[in-house]
């Protein structure tokens, strides 16, 4: 059996604009987080919600236990996501990798605790806040007697995941790493230009549907991520720090993207009940820009990717509004030269 887990980070980092991160409420319902549990309901499938419930230490207890609370309404299941900062308060350093041991350990213990004390049980599974993590994360994980499936593990993303291929020697099969079953987010090669290139999450909103299909096209890979955030169907733009409105084309792709991945014959599963195997596959790295054809896709997919991240982006939308100023100018320019 092939398995695709679907996996959302639901997080909010900034209380007062809380409808653009978490609920999505506007003039025709909600398109946040219940908007994801009615798909997974409509849609037959599981859904992961990993949590970044440590929030509560600045919103209050009651923000995370409404939330906990809906997922359950709908027969999900709720792991922990953890963004250190927001239990250092120190919002300059958000990457897990900048605390020492003993402060990683500290923080551990305050994401773990919190989770036991509204669930009622451990976490089964769990993934460090901006993929930060380092060997000294699993550890302390180790140290305190922690074992759990663990998503932080982000190949080729040295920025942000500072557990290198080198030490982790694996880039997409799970594997067993200091006690814990490492579950690699799932990332395909998007970006190739001479030496350099560039491997991405496969994800709902980054991936486009041309890349999610020619991935299970080619994947042999038999547990795979499909990354996703709780706004991933909340439009907004950077100039406006309220607006809020369904992403009609972001659902429509999403709704291909399970279809497909049926027609694959994969089965959308849950960490509860169906956990990843250990050594159930071989290691692999799709390369999506191979071939002429491949490299002709890659530019479609990264023009498509970066108009998109324009919404929110004020050097992108600059840099697109140019682009689509000097086509315009030029059709002009055309048509007024065959008069």
């Amino acid at each position: 059996m092939k398995n695709i887990y679907i996996t959302v980070d639901l997080e909010c980092h900034d209380i007062v604009h809380r409808n653009q991160y978490i609920e999505g409420k506007y003039k025709n319902g909600v398109c946040g987080l219940e908007h994801i549990l009615r798909l997974g309901k409509e849609l037959n499938i599981p859904i992961n919600f990993f949590f970044d419930m440590v929030e509560a230490k600045e919103y209050g207890e009651e923000y995370a236990k409404d939330i906990i609370e809906l997922i359950h309404k709908y027969n999900q299941h709720v792991y922990l996501h953890l963004h250190p900062d927001y239990v250092s308060g120190d919002h300059e350093k958000s990457f897990f990798w900048q605390y020492n041991y003993q402060d990683k350990k500290e923080i551990l213990q305050y994401g773990f605790d919190l989770f036991q004390r509204l669930l009622g049980h451990e976490p089964k599974a769990f993934r460090i806040g901006r993929y930060g993590a380092d060997e000294e994360m699993y550890d302390a994980m180790k140290e305190m007697g922690i074992s759990l499936v663990d998503l932080s593990y982000s190949s080729g993303s040295s920025k942000m995941c500072h557990l290198g291929r080198d030490t982790a020697k694996v880039d997409n099969a799970i594997i067993r790493f200091k006690g814990q079953t490492l579950f690699p987010n799932t990332r395909y090669r998007a970006i190739q230009f001479g030496r350099k290139s560039k491997l991405i999450n496969l994800d709902t909103n980054d991936s486009t549907f041309n890349e999610y299909r020619r991935f299970l096209d080619k994947n042999e890979l038999g547990q795979i991520t499909l990354t996703m955030h709780s706004w991933n169907f909340i439009k907004k733009y950077f100039f406006s720090k309220n607006y809020v409105s369904l992403d009609k084309r972001a659902e429509k792709k999403f709704r291909k993207m399970i279809s497909y991945g049926k027609k694959k014959g994969y089965v959308f599963s849950d960490f509860t009940e169906n956990p990843p195997v250990v050594g159930k596959e071989r290691d692999q790295v799709i390369d999506l820009c191979t071939g002429l054809s491949g490299k002709v896709q890659m530019l479609c997919n990264n023009f498509l990717r970066f108009q998109k991240i324009g919404r929110l982006n004020k050097k992108y939308f600059a840099v697109y509004a140019i682009f689509y100023i000097l086509i315009i100018l030029i059709c002009i320019a055309v048509i007024w030269n065959m008069r």
